[in-house]
């Protein structure tokens, strides 16, 4: 019967190897997808941000990265020489990588592990008060990749100064170890956000 055992092995063999090379990775990869969660709002002063949070697997989500778009019109881009900005031009935000609010060695990062059962902040704008000709007027500022414009690091410029009004927002996180997932967000002139879409996820006004 050695060829019966020797059969059996080779089959038991190859199972093995497929349920380790093949069906393995995707439940860890659906496992992690499924965890990744808009977790609240947070609100410091003028700045909004969301919290992303390895919910549900057992596995850290590997270099995750920030994506956002705006459904801006190319006029609603607002130029202004005390904001140092990446977009100059009346262009769509489209598919532009944010930072992580997480300080490592002076600077935020564009990747991030996220751990079972950790949230991590992410900054994805700000409500700034300008003067425009004679009177005060309301803008949003969107950071970049690089963070925040500031008076300390003029090489840091922010991504674009937007016309406070009314924005979808969509920010998807993709990382190394899932497949992408967006949020969907409703941003207005009075600084509230709403969450639109997202299966069991906590929807908190700002």
């Amino acid at each position: 019967m050695d060829w019966f055992n020797l059969v059996i092995s080779g089959i038991s063999g190859a199972f093995t190897a497929v349920l380790v090379q093949v069906i393995w990775p995707i439940i860890r990869v659906w496992c992690n997808t499924r965890s990744i969660e808009f977790e609240r709002i947070d609100r410091q002063g003028d700045k909004y941000a969301i919290r992303i949070k390895n919910s549900l697997s057992f596995w850290p989500l590997k270099k995750c990265i920030a994506y956002i778009t705006i459904n801006n019109a190319g006029q609603d881009v607002h130029v202004d020489s005390t904001i140092p900005t990446f977009v100059v031009e009346g262009i769509q935000i489209k598919e532009d990588r944010l930072c992580w609010s997480y300080n490592d060695e002076e600077k935020n990062p564009t990747e991030i592990d996220i751990y079972s059962g950790e949230s991590q902040r992410l900054e994805f704008y700000k409500i700034r008060t300008l003067t425009t000709g004679t009177s005060p007027k309301k803008y949003f500022e969107f950071p970049s990749e690089k963070g925040w414009a500031n008076d300390v690091n003029p090489n840091i410029k922010s991504r674009c100064l937007l016309q406070a009004k009314e924005y979808k927002v969509h920010i998807k996180i993709v990382s190394a170890s899932s497949k992408e997932k967006t949020f969907e967000f409703k941003i207005a002139e009075s600084g509230v956000l709403s969450f639109i879409k997202q299966k069991n996820c906590l929807a908190i006004s700002g």
